[in-house]
Formats: C-alpha cells, sequence, structure tokens
C-alpha cells in the first residue's frame, strides 16, 4: 500500500494575516489616540478663548466704574482711590487681547487691515491714565475729554461683550467656541471700537 506523502503547510499566510490584523488594529489605536488629542487640545483652546471673554468683561466693567470715578474726583485723595482702581482694571486686560487676536485670522480682509491691535490700543491707553491727574488740581479740559471718550469707547465695548454666550465651561461649550460659534463676530466689533478714537495719548 502506498502512503501519501506528507501536505507540507505554509506558515506565511497565517503569519502574514496576524501581521496584517495587528498593523490594523494598531493603526484603529493611533488614529483613535490622535482623535482623543485633537478635541482635548480643541476643548482647551476653547476654554482658554471664554475665560479671555470673561476677563475682558472685567476688564471693561472695572474700567468704566473707575473712568466714571476719575472723573467725579473732587480731590487728589479720591483720584487716587480712582486711579488704583484703573491699575486693578488692567490686570484683566490681556483677556481683551486675547479675544481679539485670536479671532482675527477669522475677520474678513476689511477688519484684519485695522491699524491698532487690541494690544496697541492696551498700551496706549494705559500709558496714557498712569499720567492722568497727577497734579493736585482738578482734571484738566483735555484729561476729562480723554476720559470721557474711553467711557464712550468702552461702553460700546460692554455692550458687545454682553452678547458672548457662553457662561459655564463644558466640554461642549469649549468645542462650539473653539469652532468660532458665538465670539468671532463680538471679537470684530470689539477690534472696530478699539480703533475708532483717532487719537489715544490725551494730548
Amino acid at each position: 500500500m502506498n502512503e501519501q506523502p506528507a501536505v507540507k503547510r505554509s506558515w506565511f499566510a497565517p503569519v502574514m494575516l496576524s501581521l496584517l490584523v495587528f498593523s490594523l488594529i494598531g493603526n484603529v489605536v493611533l488614529y483613535s489616540t490622535k482623535l482623543v488629542n485633537d478635541q482635548a487640545g480643541r476643548e482647551r483652546e476653547g476654554e482658554r478663548i471664554i475665560r479671555s471673554a470673561w476677563d475682558a468683561r472685567v476688564h471693561a466693567d472695572a474700567l468704566l466704574a473707575a473712568l466714571q470715578a476719575l472723573l467725579d474726583s473732587e480731590d487728589a485723595s479720591a483720584r487716587i482711590q480712582a486711579k488704583q482702581a484703573i491699575g486693578f482694571a488692567f490686570e484683566h486686560a490681556g483677556g481683551l487681547i486675547y479675544l481679539v487676536d485670536t479671532a482675527l485670522p477669522r475677520y474678513d480682509s476689511a477688519s484684519q487691515a485695522q491699524p491698532r491691535s487690541a494690544a496697541q490700543f492696551i498700551e496706549a491707553i494705559e500709558s496714557t491714565l498712569s499720567n492722568t491727574g497727577n497734579q493736585a488740581s482738578r482734571l484738566t479740559e483735555a484729561e476729562v475729554a480723554y476720559a470721557s471718550q474711553l467711557l464712550q469707547t468702552y461702553t460700546r465695548m460692554k455692550e458687545e461683550l454682553a452678547a458672548f454666550p457662553y457662561t459655564e465651561l463644558t466640554t461642549q461649550n469649549a468645542l462650539r467656541t473653539e469652532n468660532g460659534d458665538g465670539w468671532v463676530d463680538i471679537a470684530r466689533k470689539l477690534l472696530l471700537a478699539l480703533n475708532e478714537p483717532a487719537e489715544l495719548t490725551g494730548s
């Protein structure tokens, strides 16, 4: 009786199939990790924008109150208190700068062409206000006019910031914010508002 020769099984196909399966699993894991990391990054950026808007609102409210106190001051003591309040207001000015600058790439070309950035605006008015009302006498006419002009500008900015839609830090709000929902047009209007005054030196 003739014996049939044993059929030699090739390990090539199973090994290649296993490698292919592991490769696909690895790619899926890497892609899933990338998606998670991308969303986490978008969420962090959205949260930063939301916090910036809140800071910008604190800055506007505080500076409006301080400017009014400066205009109402009748002696050096009251003026010193008003100027201390002005200093506090500028501690939150970074929020306004970040909010406007972060939205800048999303503006239309006309808005992008504004000559004055938010940082330049803040630097100019902070410098001028630090030198305002340092005399023993009442504010000069020029100082009153300057503070009154800033009151008008910040009143408009406060109205724009009041429209910011998010009051809570949630994942959904952060992702919507990072996507540009509800705030880019507000930032554009803030940029236009801070470019309205022709002169910021108070001279």
